[in-house]
């Protein structure tokens, strides 16, 4: 955000960085008092100096848009459409070839992200990288058989197929799930 016309608004300068937005004068987003002159470019943002808890509120929503964006639902491509599949139905993730797919009880959608991204974005909702190709959602898993060589075997609930947990994830795996 861009301070250049905000002036003297103490309040609404501590409401903002309270929510720790950066304040810079190189920002693309300049915060205009109404009736005041706007910027010839850039993006701009008209508020009521009366009532900056408004602003606030309406910047607010958007953090809590894309928070649940971001954390409880995965746009998957299926066929020739686009289907919202919410995180919790997700079984595991599956990179094959140069695609990454996401698995429920009924489907499996393309998504566009990379292996690598869903562990580190997923990793506070229960989804652990086991091998390679795979990032499993521990929620689901049903039983956990020691493997040969070191390994694990993973059977999930609801469906037949057992994902394997190879010897360079086994250490990581039990350690996050206090084995």
């Amino acid at each position: 955000m861009n301070w250049e016309n905000i002036g003297n608004n103490n309040v609404l300068k501590e409401l903002l960085s309270d929510r720790g937005i950066l304040i810079t004068d190189k920002a693309g987003v300049t915060l205009v008092p109404r009736g005041a002159p706007l910027p010839e470019k850039g993006i701009v943002i008209i508020y009521d100096e009366k009532n900056p808890e408004e602003l606030v509120n309406f910047i607010d929503s958007f953090k809590s848009i894309t928070a649940k964006t971001d954390n409880e639902i995965i746009i998957g491509k299926r066929k020739h459409g686009y289907s919202v599949v919410p995180v919790e139905q997700i079984l595991f993730f599956m990179a094959w070839g140069n695609y990454v797919y996401c698995h429920t009880v009924q489907e499996r959608f393309e998504i566009n992200q990379k292996l690598y991204e869903i562990e580190r974005n997923f990793r506070s909702q229960y989804f652990i990288r086991i091998n390679k190709s795979y990032v499993v959602n521990i929620r689901w898993i049903r039983e956990i058989i020691p493997w040969f060589g070191g390994r694990l075997l993973l059977k999930l609930k609801e469906i037949s197929e057992e994902l394997e947990v190879s010897r360079n994830y086994v250490k990581a795996f039990k350690r996050s799930l206090s084995i």
